[in-house]
């Protein structure tokens, strides 16, 4: 529990009585990451950047939970699931296999790279971490988990390419530039919102079985 202490020993009494927007996640390989960053510089050239925020590669991340604005003090029981996962699960491979989009009315409102839990250790993960939020009266994403890191997300785009937007996420990730990578630490991470954009700051991680 050292981790756990010495992360709630920097934190001001003002910091404490303060709500946390929180989620569990897990990091991108260098080379994931990479794929990504070419991904966004592709659809840069077809659409520009007007209507499209782009994940800046420090914010590339594989979201198992959000869990929203909590007090602080839930902290402790988040770090607890985590830790007892952890013991329990081994690090595993996937693959980032395509792209594609969550849409509203006919247009991408979130363009994602997909992955094939190659491992099957992601999927059956973030089922288990959900039941134990659940089972602890904590916040748990209550969609269908598809796993994925988040290329951008779309708001108003340029009349231009609408049209060519659906025919044009599915090339950013084909089997020619497919990669793999490794499931290997879970993360609780702060979103901090600025007016800029949000600033993720990891509280603590651990590390899966080997």
């Amino acid at each position: 529990m050292a981790l756990q202490e010495l992360w709630w020993k920097n934190k001001s009494r003002k910091f404490q009585n303060s709500y946390m927007r929180l989620f569990i996640s897990i990091e991108p390989d260098p080379e994931v990451r990479d794929l990504i960053i070419r991904s966004q510089k592709q659809l840069s050239l077809y659409c520009g950047t007007e209507g499209f925020k782009y994940i800046i590669p420090e914010n590339i991340h594989l979201t198992l939970n959000f869990l929203g604005e909590l007090a602080p003090h839930r902290v402790n029981d988040i770090f607890e699931i985590l830790v007892d996962e952890a013991e329990n699960c081994s690090s595993g491979r996937y693959k980032v296999i395509r792209s594609g989009s969550f849409d509203n009315k006919g247009l991408p409102t979130v363009i994602w790279a997909g992955l094939d839990d190659i491992d099957h250790c992601i999927v059956p993960m973030q089922r288990k971490i959900t039941q134990k939020l659940q089972k602890m009266n904590l916040p748990y994403e209550k969609r269908k988990f598809v796993p994925h890191f988040t290329i951008c997300y779309v708001k108003n785009p340029p009349l231009h390419c609408r049209s060519a937007l659906l025919q044009i996420i599915p090339t950013l990730v084909t089997e020619s530039n497919q990669v793999e990578g490794k499931a290997k630490v879970l993360s609780l991470k702060e979103s901090i919102l600025k007016p800029d954009g949000a600033v993720y700051r990891s509280l603590f991680d651990v590390d899966l079985q080997a």
